[in-house]
């Protein structure tokens, strides 16, 4: 008890040992700040990698289309009534394979039109190298 009561009197003995404590507190607040924030955004790109992944494979597997890659981007995020985060879908492109051929062109822009529920004109496919 008495060693503890030292050190406590060691500690409180240097000079400014307050603006030190607050020193520490503001790094460690920082730093956590910064952790919970880019895990936060793991989780979205993790979530968004998820759903390109999926896509390409769909897609894949339409006639035509063979080997693909697929890019979404998105414009911003909102609040639904569950207040659960949603993103909003801007764009698609599309790089595969069958890129130059009409008709696939027109089966991959349906598919992520049905999939994704957004416009055509927001939805690029070419035809990869």
């Amino acid at each position: 008890m008495e060693n503890k009561q030292s050190f406590f009197k060691k500690i409180l003995s240097i000079k400014h040992i307050e603006i030190y404590i607050a020193l520490i507190l503001i790094v460690l607040s920082i730093m956590l700040y910064f952790y919970l924030n880019n895990k936060t955004d793991s989780k979205e790109e993790l979530t968004s990698n998820s759903i390109s992944t999926q896509i390409e494979q769909i897609l894949s597997k339409i006639e035509g289309v063979g080997e693909c890659n697929v890019l979404i981007t998105y414009a911003n995020t909102y609040e639904t009534s569950e207040t659960s985060s949603t993103k909003e879908v801007q764009g698609v492109i599309v790089v595969c394979d069958g890129g130059d051929n009409l008709k696939v062109v027109e089966k991959i822009t349906s598919a992520i039109k049905t999939l994704l529920n957004i416009n055509s004109l927001n939805i690029k496919v070419f035809k990869s190298l």
